[in-house]
């Protein structure tokens, strides 16, 4: 593999109003975020003259290889060198600029589909943060070929948000518990003489993803999410499709009927009547399956 561009951010460079880092191996990019004493480089962030940040506002740490890759619910995986994108994002935040935590999520993924989309991958959002690719199998609709894993830690002055990726790529990550069908957004890499073609394709991504991280968190904190939610209608994989709705005292099947303004999914259960078979749910609450 080229390793030019791995090697140019290797301790650390400015690209914009981020700070991007590049490291072969590590347990978890979110873990590191959540754990350093200070995100961004000392001497970065002061403002010009106008009040706008002169330098670095934020980090993106990219990983070539993840060895305790977290997800929902306390799922575990590893990466592998080359075939998927595994990094995360931080940004400190002042006390009360983040109203609504729960939706952050939900804009990275928008942004990552839109972004992807850019590259020619149809990736579409399952709520609350999986990135899937749609397939000819009545069965088994939705291929899941990423997620998102939103932290936050508050302190009396502000909090530290930290939003991991991983996207499978080209390959699958090793010792995935999955309990859906998974897949790569590129299928499975080329070699020989295409093999230089995968890793441009693997620097465009993954150096793409966190400037794109950086704008959707930026637009959120200053706009709201209003102006997110016909961009997630159109990427909303779930919106009509018939569901299974698993809650910790069992599960109910419904129909999904999108997001409401508070990025709760709305579900109509089929095996209610009038108005109480309709309800609002919250990711801490559930967990969803597409139905055949």
């Amino acid at each position: 593999m080229d390793r030019r561009w791995q090697d140019e951010y290797a301790g650390g460079r400015q690209q914009g109003h981020l700070w991007v880092e590049w490291v072969d191996s590590i347990g978890s990019t979110n873990q590191t975020l959540m754990q350093r004493e200070v995100l961004v480089p000392e001497g970065d962030t002061a403002p010009d003259a106008a009040g706008n940040p002169r330098g670095p506002v934020a980090v993106w740490l990219m990983a070539g290889e993840q060895t305790q890759g977290r997800g929902r619910r306390g799922k575990v995986w590893c990466s592998q060198p080359g075939q998927a994108m595994t990094a995360s994002f931080g940004c400190e935040l002042a006390a009360g600029q983040l109203m609504s935590p729960g939706l952050v999520p939900l804009v990275a993924g928008i942004v990552i589909a839109e972004f992807l989309g850019t590259l020619g991958a149809s990736v579409k959002i399952k709520w609350p943060n999986d990135l899937c690719l749609l397939q000819d199998d009545p069965a088994r609709p939705l291929v899941k070929v990423g997620g998102i894993l939103c932290e936050m830690r508050s302190r009396s002055t502000g909090s530290r948000l930290v939003i991991g990726c991983g996207l499978n790529l080209f390959g699958l990550p090793g010792g995935l518990d999955a309990d859906q069908p998974v897949g790569a957004v590129f299928g499975h890499g080329l070699t020989g003489a295409g093999a230089g073609s995968d890793d441009a394709l693997l620097a465009r991504v993954m150096l793409g993803v966190g400037q794109a991280l950086l704008a959707g968190v930026e637009q959120l904190v200053t706009g709201g999410f209003e102006p997110f939610m016909s961009r997630w209608q159109q990427l909303d994989v779930l919106a009509g499709r018939p569901v299974r709705v698993h809650r910790a005292d069992g599960s109910r099947d419904a129909v999904a009927l999108g997001i409401d303004a508070a990025g709760g999914l709305q579900v109509r259960y089929e095996d209610g009547a009038g108005a109480e078979s309709l309800a609002t749910l919250t990711a801490e609450q559930v967990s969803i399956r597409p139905r055949g």
